[in-house]
């Protein structure tokens, strides 16, 4: 596997609750360098035209790419990529925060969502165990993206919506340590699927190529 890859993509169906960790695409890596470009080509692959961003079939995927997780600056960004309900073009926002971290050392380089989940559920994604769980959120919907970090505890790797997205407004981000991807509606998809908030954990480690570079 390319150095600066964790090797795995994780991909939850939140309507059956069930999850399976594949391996990452090494050409498609090499090719769409950076988690916009393999979370394009995903979207791009997956999704036929016409289908209702806010409905289903529209998958949200979480990406990073082969900086994410090392001390190079401005690395901490990661990308949700999904089909825009606002513009029903390829929707895709970046954020700042340590949640692309999280996913790394969960040993996680894309966290594909499917489905939609019947009632407010949370994920708790240990990549120590290669464990998801699914946890009720009825006590945390409604609740604003501070609070709802708050609760979850701030110190851990959250990205979270709040009541914009929970109601589907059609320019709702998602928020992970008070920075937001703000941009085509990814939050309102996260609502769609009636996902609160997304916590990962793990201690993995990456290998690079050059470290001191």
């Amino acid at each position: 596997m390319i150095k600066g890859y964790a090797g795995r993509i994780l991909e939850v169906d939140l309507k059956s609750r069930e999850f399976a960790f594949e391996p990452l695409d090494e050409e498609t890596a090499r090719l769409y360098i950076g988690g916009k470009g393999y979370g394009t080509r995903l979207l791009y692959d997956r999704t036929e035209p016409g289908i209702d961003p806010l409905g289903p079939a529209n998958p949200l995927i979480f990406a990073t790419g082969p900086l994410n997780g090392s001390v190079a600056p401005q690395s901490n960004r990661f990308v949700v990529v999904c089909k825009s309900p606002l513009t029903g073009g390829i929707g895709n926002a970046a954020c700042g925060g340590s949640f692309s971290y999280g996913l790394k050392r969960a040993g996680i380089d894309v966290l594909i969502l499917v489905n939609q989940s019947e009632r407010p559920v949370r994920l708790e994604i240990d990549g120590d165990s290669d464990r998801v769980e699914f946890i009720d959120a009825g006590d945390l919907w409604g609740k604003g993206t501070y609070a709802t970090q708050e609760i979850l505890g701030k110190r851990k790797y959250h990205a979270v919506i709040g009541p914009a997205g929970e109601n589907q407004v059609l320019f709702a981000g998602i928020v992970s340590n008070e920075r937001i991807a703000g941009r085509t509606g990814v939050g309102a998809v996260m609502g769609s699927k009636r996902l609160k908030a997304i916590t990962v954990a793990g201690s993995r480690k990456l290998e690079m190529d050059d470290p001191d570079q």
